[in-house]
């Protein structure tokens, strides 16, 4: 056997084949090897970068930040979505969240908008100083308390058993107002049915005041200068398994830069561009991406505009033209498409959640464009409004807008007919609608059917 080491060149070819994520292991934990493994060539599948994690192909690394220092000794969660779903990246030396901190430290309430409290419940009361709406989320704590010793009380008239409707008594329960101080009335305990039912009840409200003594104890904190102990605690996992806890970091209030260390280990300061075929980013912390960090990627797929610019400077020139760029949450402000790695991209995909305006849509001047818009544009007049700009512009043969519909067959074709009608000159003929237009084109619009999803397709063909 031949027991000597490996070259370096030797080296390098090893870890160019090997798994990324054992590549990164291994220089974990042989930082001798790191001059090698940066300057052999590195190909991922797929690259996600979202709030808190990292997934590289099929595992997955999180980053979170834990109070270490509570009576039951199980380390708590106190970063990520909140009972609000207001997303906290980092706390204070008390534990309270940084969105409350940028607040000038008001607590979530009711300011004239619509906003939940503290612990999700919409607020109808307006209280202006945060003692104030302390005292209440304290008092509606406390009412919960009183609600969960009633329930263990509660001896219900029916005994278990299968029962049509089984459970649907506890699904209504879960629905009664949590935010008012005051115990439950006869009627909302007569929705419980059966021992089973109240035992859910019972398991449910425990749950509540547990979350909701957690939310308030930050508070309870400050106001008898309790400073609790805080780590990072970053995990790992393979696929669907369990995550398993891998390092632990002391946390001094910046939860961000274990993130930013993360990418930078993995992905900064290579000999090569990274070859990734699936980039998706979508985060809405200030995460920044490392610096001397290059991609030649294919799919590019964009969780919202504000994360164009942080990602455009790691796009590495040799990408262009992406096969697909995809940004999966369109404003109702002009989108930015300045961008070469947008203008090129072979198709652009955009996901709008809202009514988008039809000036935002005719402003995209991008060539091939599927559009998933979450409304009745189709339906409406400025659809046809956008057909007729197409016309008077002379969009050139070639360019495709493609609208996903959301509709059944027979709604499809039901907004072709009505293009047929009022456009002048329109032919629908075996769910197509032709157009003549003025350059020797056709504008055709068709139904495409494509995994039971339905798409008119606006195409600018040549004139036959």
């Amino acid at each position: 056997m031949n027991n000597k080491p490996l070259t370096y060149d030797s080296l390098k070819t090893v870890l160019q084949y090997m798994d990324p994520n054992i590549r990164f292991f291994l220089l974990s934990r042989a930082p001798s090897i790191r001059t090698a493994e940066k300057a052999a060539p590195l190909r991922i599948y797929a690259v996600e970068i979202d709030d808190h994690k990292i997934r590289v192909n099929q595992t997955e690394y999180k980053y979170e930040v834990y109070q270490v220092d509570r009576n039951d000794n199980v380390p708590y969660l106190v970063s990520g979505l909140r009972l609000n779903d207001r997303w906290t990246c980092d706390v204070d030396e008390f534990g309270i969240p940084d969105y409350i901190t940028k607040a000038g430290g008001i607590l979530p309430g009711n300011n004239g908008r619509d906003e939940r409290n503290l612990f999700g419940f919409e607020d109808h009361e307006n209280i202006p100083d945060n003692d104030g709406r302390l005292r209440k989320l304290e008092r509606i704590l406390e009412t919960e308390k009183n609600r969960y010793k009633q329930l263990l009380k509660l001896q219900p008239r029916r005994p278990t058993g299968r029962r049509r409707n089984e459970g649907l008594g506890f699904i209504k329960f879960t629905f009664i107002r949590r935010d008012q101080a005051r115990l439950y009335t006869k009627e909302e305990l007569e929705l419980l049915k059966n021992k089973k039912e109240v035992k859910r009840a019972v398991e449910y409200t425990e749950k509540m005041v547990k979350l909701m003594e957690d939310e308030l104890l930050p508070f309870q904190n400050r106001r008898n200068n309790i400073r609790p102990k805080f780590e990072i605690h970053v995990f790992k996992r393979q696929g669907w398994s369990q995550f398993h806890l891998i390092e632990r970091v002391n946390y001094t209030g910046a939860i961000l830069k274990v993130g930013e260390s993360l990418m930078e280990f993995m992905f900064s300061n290579r000999n090569h561009a990274i070859v990734v075929n699936r980039f998706y980013a979508s985060w809405d912390c200030s995460l920044r991406m490392p610096r001397n960090m290059k991609m030649r990627m294919k799919h590019l797929i964009i969780g919202s505009e504000k994360t164009i610019q942080l990602v455009k400077p790691i796009i590495d020139e040799s990408s262009f033209p992406l096969e697909k760029v995809k940004v999966n949450s369109v404003s109702r402000e002009t989108l930015e498409m300045n961008h070469e790695f947008i203008q090129t991209c072979k198709l652009l995909k955009l996901y709008m959640a809202n009514d988008p305006p039809l000036e935002l849509i005719q402003n995209v001047t991008h060539s091939n464009v599927e559009f998933d818009i979450c409304s009745d544009f189709l339906l409406k007049e400025d659809f046809i409004a956008l057909i007729r700009n197409w016309m008077e512009t002379n969009k050139p043969i070639g360019n495709c807008f493609t609208f996903h519909t959301h509709k059944n067959e027979a709604e499809t074709i039901e907004i072709l007919r009505k293009v047929e009608n009022q456009i002048d000159g329109a032919i629908y003929e075996n769910k197509c609608v032709d157009i003549p237009m003025r350059n020797s084109s056709t504008l055709k619009l068709r139904l495409v059917e494509v995994n039971f999803h339905r798409y008119i397709k606006m195409t600018v063909v040549p004139f036959k």
